[in-house]
């Protein structure tokens, strides 16, 4: 599923054949999660207007929050050094 920003109620369709639905800040409660697909809302802060430490330890977070994620579903992930190399 592609990331969207809608402030109306999702429609069946953007999550059809979707295993889990990742949401952050305002779009949480805007979509009707259908049975059987996995929800995590991640509550983060907002980094607009912030100082940039600010921005990065928001960055840092979802990060953090997206890997955990990825691991409890069992999906192997890289680090950007590994990446890199």
């Amino acid at each position: 599923m592609h990331p969207t920003h809608s402030r109306g109620r999702s429609r069946p369709r953007c999550c059809g054949g979707t295993d889990v639905v990742v949401t952050m800040g305002h779009s949480v409660g805007m979509f009707d999660i259908p049975d059987g697909v996995l929800h995590e809302a991640l509550r983060v802060g907002d980094p607009v207007g912030a100082p940039i430490d600010e921005v990065r330890r928001v960055r840092d977070d979802i990060e953090r929050r997206v890997r955990t994620l990825l691991d409890r579903l069992g999906v192997e992930t890289v680090t950007q050094t590994q990446a890199n190399a």
